[in-house]
């Protein structure tokens, strides 16, 4: 789940904006241990390494040896600019970053990071130089705007600060974004009917949950309660037992709510986040979080931004990092109390926490958050979900199916089309458990709550072939799975399998060699390619696919099944 706006502007931004930090995914090195003295070159190379292992604070590290010998290097200074900015020290990159711009660098990280200082610090004209350095093109196509719009409105100067956003609103891609800070602007000014305006074309735009949150705390805070419920209902829907159904709810239970954006400078901050969240979406994680880092510098308390850190720094395999940040939130969202909690961002916070403490081999503290959380709130089922999905990976099948039974019994018998999960990940409990019957009742009831879901489509299709019942209902199953998914190795696999049990195994290879091109390392695969050519007559091919699968190291009782199929004379007459 995520606490942020899905826009069109995604794609154009990740497009303006992968330049803005050097790509350090080929470097794959551990960081090394920081020695006590190094020499220039070797620290800068030592930090490439260390950035390129997720290993950021070592590379910051590295370069601030490097620049101790050579200060005004610009390579060094940038790359030192955008490390520290993405490790949330933007106290220690401003030096850098003005450094940098007195030298005219058009960083375009520095420069918005002086800009956005300089809009807390009031300093217009500062804010404006800053600006102005920016390229004409690329990023200060949008940051341009959005940050002059935001210094206007510091000095009050609504009308100035509402032409600042135009030159977006003539941009499709942006325009959505031009009407949120429109509106956010207006709101600010007290204008409420042009508020209003510019909050509903925000709506339009395609956002999810932060356009409505601060659209309803408009409509609630101006006595328009039935608005903001409208305003909310897509997300109710959506969600109506999650993290963001609960938060649309707590909006709708405050009747005299605080300003979300109280001031220019939380503004400027929100912009940021909304470029974050933008680039986010396209899977640019490192870009995302520089700009998530300026706006938590512009507002240290915007907990979606820092949400959103922690998403990103998961995404970038800093897992310890991103827990630290969702830690954070929890910390400082659990000590609000009544109007001021955000009782949506903080469940969504834990869940995240406990997500990340999994991935770091911490299941137990993992699993002390989730059955906590479950015990406070026995009207919901998605702690006991997570808590399931633990158990399961960690091979505690009689533990996980105790949670999604407890999560199921939670649905009342009332469950809805989010809930299929639920159902299929019971089912791969009680298949694993030896317990088939029960598994297909779950794996034809998630089907029913989501026909055409290819997960469930595959495992049920797959798992009848297996058995060698209901050979017709599975070869349907799964001819409808590749349609939904036609470049998907383990589906294919499955059609061509119930081929091969269904006896047409001129059709069965087609697919099956389908598969293994799509997933050429698949052991399953191969092996089911190897049966098939072994059918046919192929005897010499069955065997090197049957070689191949014992390659890839398969788990203990295909390798078995293996390693006597390998024993079969391929040159014996048939």
């Amino acid at each position: 789940m995520r606490f942020l706006r899905r826009t069109s502007s995604g794609l154009v931004l990740a497009g303006l904006l992968t330049a803005a930090i050097p790509c350090s995914s080929a470097w794959a090195a551990k960081a090394p241990e920081q020695p006590v003295t190094l020499d220039p070159l070797s620290a800068f190379v030592a930090g490439k390494v260390a950035q390129g292992a997720g290993d950021w604070t070592a590379a910051a590290d590295f370069l601030a040896l490097s620049l101790k010998s050579d200060p005004d290097d610009l390579t060094l200074l940038r790359r030192a600019v955008l490390i520290n900015v993405g490790l949330g020290r933007t106290k220690v990159a401003l030096p850098l970053a003005k450094r940098l711009v007195a030298a005219k660098d058009g960083n375009p990280v520095a420069l918005t990071l002086l800009a956005a200082d300089a809009v807390a610090a009031g300093d217009e004209a500062g804010a404006l130089a800053a600006i102005d350095a920016l390229p004409k093109d690329g990023l200060g196509t949008f940051m341009r705007p959005l940050v002059t719009a935001w210094i206007k409105a510091r000095k009050s100067d609504w009308p100035a600060a509402k032409a600042a956003l135009e030159p977006l609103e003539a941009q499709a891609p942006f325009r959505a974004m031009a009407a949120l800070h429109a509106a956010l602007i207006e709101d600010l000014a007290g204008h409420e009917d042009a508020a209003r305006t510019w909050y509903a074309q925000a709506g339009d735009g395609g956002q999810v949950l932060r356009v409505a949150m601060l659209r309803a705390n408009f409509e609630m805070r101006t006595g328009h309660p039935d608005q903001a419920q409208a305003a909310l209902a897509a997300v109710l829907q959506a969600d109506p037992r999650g993290p963001m159904g609960d938060a649309a709810r707590a909006v709708l239970a405050k009747p005299h709510p605080t300003r979300v954006v109280a001031n220019a400078t939380e503004g400027l901050a929100e912009a940021l986040f909304d470029v974050a969240a933008a680039i986010n979406q396209e899977k640019v994680a490192e870009v995302a979080l520089l700009y998530a880092r300026l706006a938590l510098h512009l507002d240290p308390s915007l907990a979606p931004a820092r949400m959103l850190a922690g998403e990103t720094l998961s995404e970038m395999d800093r897992d310890a990092e991103a827990a630290a940040e969702y830690t954070s939130v929890v910390t400082e969202l659990g000590m609000k109390t009544g109007e001021k909690a955000d009782v949506g961002l903080l469940w969504a916070a834990r869940l995240r926490l406990a997500d990340t403490l999994a991935r770091q081999n911490k299941s137990q503290e993992a699993v002390t958050i989730l059955k906590a959380m479950a015990a406070e709130r026995p009207d919901r089922s998605d702690a006991l979900v997570r808590l399931g999905d633990l158990l399961r990976v960690g091979q505690k099948l009689p533990d996980a199916l105790a949670a999604y039974n407890q999560a199921i019994e939670r649905l009342g018998g009332r469950p809805n089309g989010g809930d299929w999960f639920l159902y299929y990940a019971r089912a791969m409990v009680q298949d694993q458990m030896g317990r088939w019957p029960e598994a297909e009742s779950d794996l034809l009831r998630a089907l029913q709550l989501q026909p055409n879901q290819p997960g469930v489509l595959n495992y049920l299709g797959y798992a009848w072939s297996e058995r060698g019942v209901k050979l017709d209902q599975a070869r349907q199953l799964l001819e409808q799975a590749v349609k939904l998914r036609p470049n998907d190795g383990a589906i294919i696999d499955s059609l061509g399998w119930v081929k091969y049990r269904a006896g047409d195994i001129p059709g069965a290879v087609d697919l099956l060699e389908r598969a293994a091109e799509l997933k050429s390392r698949d052991p399953a695969i191969n092996d089911h390619l190897g049966d098939a050519y072994w059918a046919i007559g192929r005897r010499l091919e069955a065997h090197y696919q049957w070689q191949r699968a014992v390659r890839e190291n398969p788990e203990d009782t295909l390798k078995a099944t293996l390693e006597e199929k390998l024993k079969r004379d391929p040159t014996a007459a048939k």
